[in-house]
């Protein structure tokens, strides 16, 4: 299961979603008992269709302050920033911060993750920012793709990632 702050499930019609000058912070995840499937944390997820013309455009979002206490016997819990599910999307001037505070357990950050392959997404002028400590098992991106497939425009983003500690980073 997953704690969303905002998701956004848009089929159907031709219209254009516009997403913007939204702040997400505080969702905080503290399931402490271990589950079978990995707990996650997200900020934003869009979930659109495949028309061109239909393009979501994303902006001007604040995503901070999102933790994850959970503990999985499978995969690693998670935080992502924003997640693209599906659909053509242009996500510009957002800022995403993740840090996961001060907890030590598996934890995968992202900032920005692109599920979705063979739709043009793009992303300019982005600031998203991953610090912290990792532990031996967990990993962090800036931006993470989930697939080579897809025209993609990713440019003039900041993407900074200091997290330290035994994970991958």
């Amino acid at each position: 299961g997953s704690l969303t702050g905002m998701r956004i499930h848009h089929t159907g019609n031709t219209i254009s979603s516009n997403i913007h000058h939204n702040i997400i912070n505080g969702l905080h995840d503290i399931n402490t008992i271990t589950q079978i499937n990995p707990i996650g944390v997200v900020g934003l997820c869009y979930n659109g269709i495949n028309i061109p013309s239909s393009m979501a455009k994303i902006s001007d979002n604040e995503i901070y302050n999102l933790t994850n206490q959970g503990i999985s016997s499978s995969a690693n819990p998670y935080i992502k920033g924003i997640h693209f599910n599906s659909g053509n999307a242009s996500l510009f001037s957002n800022r995403i911060a993740i840090s996961n505070s001060s907890y030590t357990n598996n934890i995968n950050l992202t900032g920005i993750y692109k599920a979705v392959t063979n739709v043009p997404f793009s992303c300019y002028h982005n600031s998203v920012s991953i610090i912290g400590t990792s532990a031996a098992l967990s990993k962090s991106y800036a931006f993470r793709k989930g697939s080579s497939n897809g025209t993609d425009t990713i440019k003039n983003n900041i993407f900074q990632n200091t997290r330290s500690g035994a994970g991958l980073n």
